[in-house]
């Protein structure tokens, strides 16, 4: 164990040379080039192998995913809108071994319809279990066979089902998988590169590269749990705030993270939430037509038909239904360090897809599109004056194949002891929380709920941030 953390604090601590960020950039741009990628708007009404029900869209197969209309009642509060039913649970899998005495990943140049640049950098295997059981008739799942089959050698860092957007999937999760291999098993195929822990963190920095799967399961990565260690770990946290983020990625309290579980559902039995699948001629405020499903405001989301060439795909072309959002997001984390640790603000965020109400989320998490409570427009005045003070503020992608072009802006902000005070005097509610990112990294490891926005930030984490 103590030899596999060595080799993650050494993926951790490279980052790239100018001349590696050189030869990554030039790979790139080729693969973009000879991506081939062609979309085009169709009538949603009219997709190929795809049928339009009075209360669902689904694919003739019965597989991959369907539309559905609901309406939910949150409290005194209620409202209509469509939503994706997938049942299925994906599979996202990190392959990795140990190249040049460090941990080192299999990454792959993903092409996906809905894409801002249609490729991104993506896991290992990101597949539906539609795909791995092969309902589109198309070529294999790439290295499928590595998660597998089993050997003695082989070393699992992550095995979790974690959500997906809970605003527009219902009750959606994903197996999140980080294998480590022996590296002669490994063969590497075109469109793939291998990158260590360092390097992916430093292109999440990038706008809209590192694809929101990728992201998901980086972010429940983290030190193996060795008695032998941790004498040496706890000496080391006296050490400079350099090594604050490291020791976090080892760093967890069992009661803290108890006791926040505990203070959720609290939260949770405090409200109410129905929801009720409906037809589609009864959501009310939406315009329901053959081309497309949107908002008679124009607001949150439509559903719209696209028709999809892709070079390099399983299947070269096909048609489906994609959500186009018609603003961008914000997600936002507050955090303070203090001498032993990084604690960071947390909310319990009710969404209408989640499955048991409320995930844990970042500070903020907004898309505008609704008035704000007292507290969250607090917290949120309190980003825009920091704007200048951000940590970082990148553009993310969500996920291609099911989102249209989507994009939300993820920020970090540093909170000192003096504004931590006067957050903690303003906000009174028992939605929001102060956590260690130990205690965190620990619930996206055990499959806690941890939602999308947050795992997504978690990701992007670094020394080098922090």
């Amino acid at each position: 164990m103590k030899i596999i953390n060595e080799y993650i604090k050494a993926s951790v601590n490279y980052k790239f040379s100018r001349n590696e960020y050189r030869i990554f950039n030039k790979v790139y741009k080729n693969v973009i080039k000879s991506s081939k990628v062609s979309v085009t708007l169709k009538k949603i009404a009219s997709l190929d192998k795809w049928k339009f029900y009075n209360n669902s869209i689904k694919h003739i197969t019965g597989r991959f995913f369907n539309i559905k209309a609901i309406k939910v009642e949150l409290n005194q509060e209620n409202w209509y809108q469509p939503i994706i039913e997938q049942p299925e649970v994906g599979l996202l899998a990190l392959l990795g071994t140990i190249r040049n005495g460090r941990l080192e990943f299999l990454i792959q140049f993903k092409v996906e319809p809905g894409n801002i640049n249609y490729v991104q950098l993506s896991p290992t295997i990101q597949a539906t279990k539609s795909n791995l059981d092969n309902v589109h008739k198309g070529g294999r799942v790439r290295f499928i066979e590595l998660i597998k089959n089993k050997s003695e050698k082989d070393e699992i860092l992550l095995d979790s089902e974690l959500s997906e957007q809970n605003s527009k999937f219902l009750r959606k999760t994903n197996r999140n998988i980080i294998k480590i291999i022996d590296s002669k098993n490994i063969t590497v195929e075109d469109n793939f590169i291998w990158l260590t822990i360092g390097q992916i963190k430093q292109l999440s920095l990038q706008d809209n590269l590192i694809n929101m799967d990728l992201r998901s399961i980086l972010s429940g990565l983290s030190l193996i749990d060795d008695i032998e260690e941790d004498i040496e770990l706890y000496k080391f946290n006296n050490d400079t705030e350099k090594y604050l983020y490291q020791n976090e990625l080892k760093n967890y309290n069992i009661y803290k993270s108890k006791n926040l579980l505990l203070k959720l559902s609290n939260y949770i039995q405090e409200n109410n939430r129905f929801i009720e699948f409906v037809k589609f001629n009864e959501l009310v405020n939406w315009d329901v037509n053959a081309r497309e499903i949107k908002h008679k405001e124009e607001r949150f989301f439509r559903i719209i038909g696209t028709k999809i060439s892709v070079l390099g795909r399983e299947v070269n072309t096909w048609e489906q239904p994609l959500i186009k959002s018609e603003n961008n997001g914000h997600n936002v984390l507050f955090y303070f360090k203090d001498s032993n640790s990084i604690k960071l603000l947390v909310q319990f965020k009710i969404e209408c897809g989640s499955i048991k109400l409320a995930e844990i989320a970042p500070t903020i998490q907004t898309n505008n599109n609704k008035l704000k409570n007292v507290e969250e427009k607090y917290l949120y005045d309190i980003y825009l004056l920091n704007r200048s003070n951000l940590n970082f503020f990148v553009k993310q992608s969500e996920e291609g194949g099911r989102f249209y072009r989507e994009e939300n802006y993820n920020s970090l902000l540093e909170i000192d002891k003096n504004q931590k005070i006067i957050i903690e005097n303003n906000i009174k509610s028992n939605r929001y929380h102060w956590i260690e990112l130990g205690n965190i990294i620990y619930h996206i490891k055990h499959g806690g709920p941890i939602n999308m926005q947050l795992r997504g930030i978690i990701a992007m984490l670094s020394s080098e941030v922090i």
